[in-house]
């Protein structure tokens, strides 16, 4: 609940302009500049205080609950919304999925998490979109990968155009990124989730639901043709 800024403010404010003794035309215009003037005061009484960032530690803290919670042979894919359109190329203002936000505070479009507990390497990837100029004259500036690591407490952040290579490898068994081995020498991308696919017994953790206004869904919108 919004409390009624304090009347302090303003009987300050015509106590003074009373003792002045203005009046007519010039008594508006003072109390029109008492009143900006103890403005900020009341309204710094109105707003309910700036809560701090969330640490990086905390965020790391949730997915290692939620990886205990889900288990070593299972796949948390968690992505962003679609954004929605308002009218022509304007859309609404952008709300992250609350669990991709709870579990990263990453608040930005086209992003998603790959969490699987049962892999030393890849055990959790954050795909975002990469820097581009052009579109920043537009959105602002957007995180960049190493900013987006530091905030999240996810060491490997990559571009989110990896993703369908990645989801691939990891259901095939296939290795995925790059290296120096000829593939057909390199393991596979997360051995302990791709084992578990082949045996039968993998579990994946989806979060399907639509909030867009359009057709398409998430998953559709990380990967939808952006105009050059």
């Amino acid at each position: 609940m919004i409390r009624r800024p304090a009347a302090a403010p303003r009987a300050a404010a015509r106590h003074a302009v009373a003792s002045a003794g203005i009046a007519g035309p010039g008594l508006c215009a003072a109390l029109l500049l008492a009143a900006l003037v103890a403005a900020p005061a009341a309204l710094a009484q109105a707003l309910p205080p700036v809560p701090p960032p969330v640490p990086a530690a905390e965020y790391a803290a949730r997915r290692a609950r939620v990886a205990e919670a889900i288990g070593p042979d299972a796949l948390l894919l968690l992505v962003s919304p679609a954004p929605a359109p308002r009218n022509g190329d304007v859309s609404w203002p952008f709300r992250q999925d609350d669990d991709l936000l709870y579990l990263t505070g990453a608040a930005g479009p086209r992003t998603a998490l790959a969490l699987l507990p049962g892999e030393e390497h890849h055990r959790a990837v954050l795909f975002a979109p990469d820097a581009d100029p052009l579109d920043e004259l537009w959105t602002g500036p957007v995180a960049s990968h190493e900013e987006l690591a530091a905030a999240t407490g996810i060491d490997e952040v990559v571009s989110i155009d990896e993703l369908p290579g990645f989801l691939a490898a990891a259901l095939s068994g296939r290795p995925w990124g790059e290296s120096d081995l000829y593939r057909y020498f390199r393991p596979p991308a997360t051995p302990r989730f791709s084992a578990a696919v082949a045996a039968g017994r993998a579990t994946v953790w989806l979060a399907l639901g639509n909030r867009g206004f359009g057709s398409g869904g998430a998953l559709e919108a990380l990967w939808e043709p952006r105009g050059g």
